[in-house]
């Protein structure tokens, strides 16, 4: 081949001087002007029809799905927006698009378990977690062959899914297989804040106050400045019977939260257990001002008032919280029959 030579090569660096910008529009004659100005107007048209897409999640991934059909990221983010918006069939229309186009797309099945879901369809969407679970099995196996680092990104979403899972199985009932996939998750990744809680959750529904003392304080441990965890850890505490260290627990949420409505009235029935019924009553006022039409409040200040012998003022609570269709022991209400 024959060598190239760049000597031969020379630039004229005076041409700019030669023809100043103006001058150079002025020479120009009209029909190149004019080609100019529609080549700006289509683009600035083009332009505009994409911001006005754009303006909108939704709007953008349907115009992205209209130009390239055969994209499965494409009808991913359109299933996702669509379940941003609560349109939920439109959204497992597209999930299963993407599915179609890519089977083993595990964010795909994650996806559409997500939207089974939340239209309540449990059968479905565990059958979608599972697939997605397999498939990401086997992603983290072939990644680890190849880069260690790769696999860390993988195991996060593999948490969420099992996760997810597991959430499906609490609502089905299924408490032991729920906190299978829960510690399958928490193995994952320990620091997983929202499977704590869940695990939490879930030994609180079964009684085992112990192991859900033992979840909450983890989130805690964590760092984070949750008044939801130091809530969870007293309602814990006060349901294994430490109503002091239920009060506790129940302070440092409020000191996080002081308008936390449910703490307040926790923190008033524990007031009550331990005969402060004046703390208890200020709680439950604290709570009424919250939520003037909390009929809890109402009914747990109409029964303290009936503790200290105030039968005026319980009969008021007790009759408000009944009219705020609230639940009302009926032992209560006979208690009181005699003082109306």
């Amino acid at each position: 081949m024959p060598k190239i030579s760049y000597k031969k090569i020379k630039f004229k660096k005076k041409i700019f001087k030669q023809f100043p910008l103006e001058e150079l529009i002025c020479k120009t004659d009209l029909k190149q002007n004019l080609t100019f100005f529609l080549i700006i107007m289509c683009c600035s048209l083009n332009t505009y029809q994409r911001n006005h897409a754009w303006k909108d999640d939704l709007y953008l991934w349907m115009d992205a799905s209209k130009k390239s059909p055969y994209k499965v990221r494409t009808h991913l983010k359109l299933g996702n927006a669509y379940f941003r918006k609560d349109m939920l069939d439109k959204s497992v229309f597209e999930f299963k698009k993407a599915i179609v186009i890519r089977p083993n797309y595990a964010e795909a099945h994650n996806n559409l378990g997500y939207a089974y879901h939340n239209k309540g369809m449990l059968d479905d969407a565990i059958i979608e977690y599972k697939k997605a679970l397999t498939i990401i099995t086997k992603d983290i196996l072939d990644e680890a062959m190849f880069d260690r680092k790769k696999t860390i990104p993988i195991k996060s979403y593999f948490a969420k899914v099992h996760n997810n899972l597991g959430n499906a199985y609490f609502e089905r009932g299924e408490l032991d297989k729920a906190i299978y996939e829960y510690k399958k998750a928490i193995n994952i990744k320990p620091d997983f804040t929202e499977v704590h809680y869940n695990l939490g959750n879930i030994y609180n529904t079964k009684g085992m106050f112990n192991e859900a003392i033992l979840e909450y304080k983890k989130i805690i441990a964590i760092g984070l400045n949750d008044a939801r965890a130091h809530y969870n850890l007293g309602l814990a505490y006060w349901k294994n019977g430490m109503v002091d260290e239920a009060i506790s627990e129940y302070k440092r949420a409020l000191s996080i939260k002081p308008n936390y409505l449910m703490v307040r009235v926790n923190l008033g029935a524990a007031y009550t257990d331990r005969g402060m019924l004046d703390k208890a009553i200020s709680e439950f006022k604290k709570a009424i001002t919250i939520n003037p039409n909390f009929a809890k409040a109402y009914y747990n200040l109409g029964v303290t008032y009936y503790y200290k012998g105030n039968y005026k003022l319980a009969i008021i609570h007790s009759d408000k919280a009944v009219e705020l269709g609230g639940s009302v022991n009926p032992k209560l209400l006979e208690l009181l029959k005699p003082h109306r």
